[in-house]
């Protein structure tokens, strides 16, 4: 279906669909595409929103995906530090982001986060429907909806698929199906998955708090050797040990809100996930025989321990997960630090955790603190600081994002920390990724305040993420955020490119060809350097130009070895269709605003997160 994309409904991420394709649409770049789209019939029929790009199997053949009914990107309301902060752009483009659009033409229409808000805390009255739609995908990029705690097919349960081996095991989280009588009721609202090769179900469950079935995800599936020599399948993710002030208010308010049009808060969204969470570890080495499994805590005092101690301020969200791991087991993510003691308290802080000799996690997390570098008082001036992954050289990579204005923006900048010599860089901070005709020209790429985000890396030391895209300069405080480009950046050349300088082809003539895709946030890298990404194809040049009639699609890009090195790619800007590169981004300033939203930062994280 062709769909003309006004520029509010690209600002909310509007999808349909065509077909999917197992060939390269640019055979011969040195990254050739093929793409992803969702058709809203069948399993789909309700995808309104994506696909969006989750997850690659380590050997790149392999992937899983998401869709959503509303507006709401992939907002985990597990991630307290992923959504806490209020909206900081135009009151109008933050009334768009919660309320949706005004327009009944499009699936955007009152169809946000409000939306999804409203029918999440009146459930008990009236019976919900799913609202994230999970697929994996095979070598031939068909999409498969996944399904792991609805065998009745109700379609009332949340499920997200967040990891995926080579093998097609997967893990995830998901709630379970509401009761069919009124008051409508579920026996929980989130538990982790497992689901074997063959497709048996395991519900990895928490231990320590139990309200209401208690609360788990997982967000890493790995095979890791541990020092002693053992070889354990471990699923890595968080679970609740307790609640906020030991009492069900923020329980209540997070899934049972009286709010109806709170948007400082997302309707008490800032309440969720009503507890307390640590990272936690399930065992899968040996299947799951009676469908469930309890797993254990990867800290040494899980209930009164995170970066601060618990003690007497117990009226903030204290939580920490487990995001990726190495295949010596070393796993990293964030735990909390407390600035005060309400329900918008805490700060993340990047953090990984190392198993001892017999693969126990019995220490406490160690803080990235050298990831704060030039920063004064970061404490106040850091919001938050999260690890994404870890590769199997001990490169560490992740975020920091920041409470401070610089360069009228409160910037995302990726980092990168060296487990080993116990120090970090920070790559993109302070300047943007120059493009292709940049580089010829030697333009300055230095920008106070540009956005940089990572979302995984390979052994190799590839890293791919986003970031602002050409010409996104705005002020973004108070203003506009800036539309956001997928990169891939090496980490033995220290250099950063743009995935879209890196499509083009050029023939025996010299004619060089622009293929029309925006690639909007790479999420995933496999060994191999195979990329999964999300972004938008056009179908000719002025819909590329005008940023109309577009596609949203999920992109898998595969290295191609026989293109030769890096800089040495055929130069977009001297195809026919060289204005493309520029002219887009010359119309998008301060005031085409809805052009801008091509990626609202709502969720930042690998897998998501990733």
């Amino acid at each position: 279906m062709n769909v003309k994309l006004s520029a509010l409904s690209i600002a909310l991420g509007l999808a349909y669909a065509s077909s999917a394709l197992a060939t390269p649409v640019n055979p011969g770049a040195y990254y050739e595409i093929e793409e992803v789209a969702i058709n809203k019939t069948g399993d789909f029929e309700q995808a309104n929103f994506g696909p969006y790009a989750v997850a690659i199997s380590p050997n790149g053949t392999l992937a899983a995906g998401l869709t959503t009914r509303s507006s709401i990107e992939a907002i985990d309301y597990g991630l307290h530090f992923t959504y806490e902060r209020e909206c900081y752009y135009s009151n109008e483009i933050c009334e768009v982001i919660y309320q949706g659009s005004n327009s009944a033409a499009q699936s955007s229409y009152e169809n946000a986060i409000r939306k999804w808000r409203l029918d999440q805390t009146k459930a008990a009255d009236n019976y919900y429907s799913s609202q994230f739609i999970p697929f994996t995908l095979g070598a031939d990029l068909n999409p498969n909806r996944t399904n792991v705690f609805d065998n009745a097919n109700t379609n009332s349960t949340d499920q997200v698929v967040t990891d995926i081996s080579d093998s097609g095991e997967t893990v995830g989280y998901g709630s379970a199906t509401y009761s069919t009588g009124t008051p409508f009721s579920r026996d929980f609202t989130r538990h982790a998955f497992y689901k074997s090769a063959t497709g048996e179900v395991c519900q990895l469950k928490p231990t320590t708090d139990l309200t209401r079935g208690g609360f788990s995800a997982a967000y890493n599936i790995s095979e890791v050797t541990f020092a002693n020599g053992e070889t354990r399948k471990l699923v890595f993710g968080h679970a609740s040990v307790n609640r906020p002030n030991d009492e069900n208010i923020y329980l209540d308010r997070c899934f049972a809100s009286t709010t109806d049009d709170d948007r400082n808060r997302y309707n008490e969204l800032t309440y969720c996930p009503g507890f307390n969470t640590q990272p936690w570890v399930w065992d899968v080495t040996n299947g799951c025989d009676t469908g469930s499994l309890e797993g254990s805590a990867m800290v040494a005092n899980p209930t009164e321990q995170w970066l601060d101690n618990r003690g007497g301020e117990k009226g903030m969200i204290y939580s920490a997960a487990g995001f990726s791991s190495d295949k010596q087991g070393v796993v990293v993510g964030f735990s909390s630090q407390r600035m005060n003691n309400s329900e918008r308290g805490d700060r993340a802080r990047a953090v990984y955790m190392t198993p001892n000799e017999n693969g126990e996690y019995l220490a406490n997390p160690v803080e990235l603190t050298q990831v704060e570098m030039g920063v004064d008082d970061p404490n106040d001036n850091l919001r938050h600081t999260w690890a994404t992954d870890i590769n199997n050289n001990g490169l560490i990579i992740g975020n920091r994002v920041f409470e401070l204005v610089k360069g009228r923006n409160r910037p995302t900048e990726f980092f990168i920390f060296d487990k080993a010599a116990q120090t970090a860089i920070l790559p993109l901070a302070d300047k943007n990724i120059r493009t292709k005709k940049e580089r010829v020209e030697g333009t300055n790429s230095n920008k106070p305040g540009a956005n940089s985000q990572a979302s995984a890396i390979n052994d190799s030391g590839l890293v791919v993420g986003w970031a602002d895209a050409p010409g996104e300069v705005q002020p973004v405080e108070s203003g506009n955020p800036r539309r956001q480009s997928a990169f891939v950046y090496d980490v033995s050349t220290q250099d950063a490119w743009y995935l879209n300088d890196l499509v083009c082809t050029k023939d025996a003539q010299g004619v060089v060809k622009l293929p029309y895709y925006r690639f909007e946030k790479a999420k995933d890298i496999s060994d191999d350097g195979t990329i999964l990404a999300t972004g938008y194809r056009y179908d000719n040049k002025d819909d590329f130009i005008n940023m109309v009639n577009a596609h949203p699609v999920l992109l898998k890009l595969t290295r191609n070895l026989s293109a030769g090195d890096i800089n040495s790619q055929p130069s977009c800007y001297d195809s026919k269709e060289a204005e493309v590169i520029d002219k887009p981004f010359t119309r998008s300033g301060g005031n085409a605003f809805w052009l801008l939203l091509l990626g609202l930062p709502l969720l930042v994280l690998r897998k998501f997160t990733k």
